[in-house]
């Protein structure tokens, strides 16, 4: 029986060693502890548990006044289809707007594209011509 429990308290002393975050072990490199406990079993078990860690400070657990239903917060509203349209319009007439006055403050006249909003003065654009592949042996 008593040695199934320093089994155990080695086992649980090298798991604590190898899974503890470096800033957490004191005195000795992990790497020297693992080989104490190694060599020394129970001795080493016990000197890791009473000297080599760093236990973590005991914070006071605060007692709040809540209800004991978990609090959810509101989902946002979902906008309907018509409303993403209209906001996708308004961000497609604003970068419109935004290219006619770039291209009016560099003295160049837009042209509108087809069925757009931004200038129903302008010249429409022409499609260009069908490209051709040039081969050079004919």
């Amino acid at each position: 029986m008593i040695s199934v429990i320093s089994l155990l308290l080695i086992i649980g002393a090298l798991v604590d060693i190898i899974s503890r975050p470096d800033d957490e072990v004191k005195h000795l490199p992990k790497l020297v502890w693992v080989i104490l406990v190694v060599f020394l079993p129970l001795i080493g078990s016990v000197v890791w548990f009473a000297v080599g860690r760093e236990y973590a400070p005991r914070v006071p657990r605060q007692r709040t006044a809540r209800s004991a239903a978990p609090v959810f917060e509101p989902l946002p509203a979902r906008k309907s289809t018509e409303e993403q349209i209209a906001e996708l319009d308004r961000e497609i007439e604003y970068y419109q707007k935004r290219a006619r006055l770039k291209e009016l403050q560099m003295g160049s006249t837009p042209l509108a594209i087809e069925g757009s909003k931004a200038d129903t003065d302008a010249p429409m654009l022409e499609p260009l011509p069908e490209r051709r592949a040039i081969n050079p042996e004919t």
